[in-house]
């Protein structure tokens, strides 16, 4: 709740404007009043794909039987039952699982374009690589085009090192789709010192 008090004080936004958990919002509701919006942003939490987690990936494990899947093996009507077991009860999700959800809503919703941000580690390991084409592929069955580039912050004029895999999905429905390319990378860095003033105002205590 604080982050929602945080991001309304800082954008003007109302409370109500926010549909809460993706995980528990009324996707029916959802799909009523975000249909024919153009541009979908979303990042998913990284502790599973980061070098420094547990690096669990987007697994499922079922409480029932015991077995451990990637949801995105699945078809999208059946990801919240075990496809072992059946069961729909103590199925336990990774945190960075939260993407299915947002895929969810992409699948229905059909935003024009869709832009997806996450450690570099989810397009370049070995381990999420299947991970990622399932991804990749679920979203041209949805009629999306999928390019994706790794990028640094500090080769686009920001003072810090963070590589990030940026993904671009664009829905067939746009015109020239494919004429998309990542912008180009500008090594010239700036330091911090020149974000920083050389004098400051005292401020009364």
């Amino acid at each position: 709740k604080f982050a929602s008090i945080a991001y309304d004080a800082m954008h003007g936004t109302r409370p109500e404007d926010n549909d809460g958990d993706v995980t528990t919002m009324n996707m029916l509701k959802a799909i009523e009043k975000y249909l024919g919006i153009e541009f979908f942003c979303l990042g998913f939490p990284c502790q599973d794909l980061s070098l420094n987690g547990v690096r669990n990936g987007l697994k499922w494990h079922c409480g029932t039987c015991g077995h451990e899947y990637d949801p995105l093996t699945v078809p999208p009507e059946e990801r919240d039952k075990c496809p072992n077991c059946q069961s729909c009860e103590n199925i336990s999700k990774t945190r960075s699982s939260l993407l299915v959800y947002s895929l969810e809503f992409i699948r229905k919703v059909k935003p024009k374009v869709v832009l997806i941000e996450n450690v570099a580690n989810f397009a370049k390991a070995a381990k999420f690589r299947p991970t990622f084409e399932l991804l990749q592929k679920e979203l041209e069955s949805y009629g999306y085009s999928f390019k994706f580039d790794i990028c640094n912050a500090r080769d686009f004029g920001i003072p810090q090192s963070r590589n990030r895999v940026m993904i671009v999905a664009i829905h067939e429905s746009v015109k020239d789709r494919d004429k998309f390319k990542f912008p180009e990378k500008n090594y010239e860095c700036p330091h911090l010192s020149f974000f920083l003033e050389d004098k400051s105002e005292e401020v009364a205590g």
